[in-house]
């Protein structure tokens, strides 16, 4: 549990923090972009490896993960609009970043699931 936290955290911060960068995103804003998906990242992989242990995988991949990460778009866009005043569009960083994170995870962890 605790290496797929860890393999989590590093893609999710490798894809967003580039595309953050490509953005035009510096200084003080990476490390409110790196210390924000530490927090939500962590715990939204705590919360599904918890549920993967009661419930059957398939709900948890198709349904509740989509749900979950709608409330992270939700608070790390907070979150940016709050503390990231240099960043225009605080939402719509949020929806590009966890689109392109999640898009990817989701596509990776769909083929995985396909070639067992």
């Amino acid at each position: 549990m605790i290496i797929n936290i860890i393999q989590s955290l590093i893609l999710t911060l490798l894809i967003e923090l580039t595309i953050s960068i490509v953005l035009g995103i510096k200084g003080k804003d990476l490390l409110r972009i790196t210390f924000i998906n530490i927090v939500t990242n962590v715990t939204l992989n705590i919360i599904v490896s918890l549920l993967y242990l009661v419930i059957n995988n398939y709900v948890v991949f198709y349904i509740i993960v989509p749900i979950l990460e709608i409330f992270v778009f939700l608070i790390e866009g907070t979150y940016f609009k709050k503390l990231n005043k240099s960043i225009i569009s605080p939402y719509k960083l949020s929806l590009l970043l966890n689109g392109f994170s999640y898009g990817y995870c989701f596509v990776y962890l769909l083929v995985k699931l396909l070639l067992k």
